[in-house]
């Protein structure tokens, strides 16, 4: 478990086939970039997926992180990671090997009675070409009640 700070964002919000996840994540990532570049804006560093199930379909918010809130435009617009406690995992690999990592984090959260708050999201550590792919899952949690 970690405690997280919120995190500004600068995101494309889309909702997709499940086949369509990575392609809808590239394109969001490549939106933000040239929005941040026409704004003259940096990211701060944390690109990132977050993923809502539907059915078939899958909601996507990917972005980067920005040290403030942006000027929406288009398809992109500001968004946040929030803060407070998430359980977190490291994954190896493939993107497209991720699945036994979101499992193995949805078996802590259940065999520590802890409960998720709101759509859970990857944090991409490496590039897509750079081996081996490191990526977190985090699920954010409903804090603990007072002791």
């Amino acid at each position: 478990v970690r405690d997280l700070s919120a995190v500004d964002a600068a995101v494309v919000r889309t909702t997709v086939p499940i086949a369509q996840i990575g392609s809808a994540v590239s394109g969001a990532f490549k939106k933000v970039w040239e929005r941040l570049a026409k704004l003259g804006v940096a990211s701060t560093g944390v690109a990132f997926g977050r993923f809502g199930m539907h059915g078939d379909s899958v909601s996507v918010e990917a972005g980067f992180s920005v040290p403030a809130p942006i000027a929406g435009d288009g398809d992109v617009q500001p968004g946040r990671l929030p803060g407070g406690p998430a359980a977190v995992t490291l994954h190896l690999g493939p993107y497209d090997q991720i699945g036994p990592a979101y499992s193995a984090v949805q078996a802590w959260v259940a065999a520590n009675n802890r409960q998720v708050d709101g759509d859970p999201w990857e944090i991409y550590l490496t590039p897509p070409d750079q081996q081996p792919q490191r990526t977190e899952v985090v699920f954010p949690l409903r804090p603990l009640p007072p002791a």
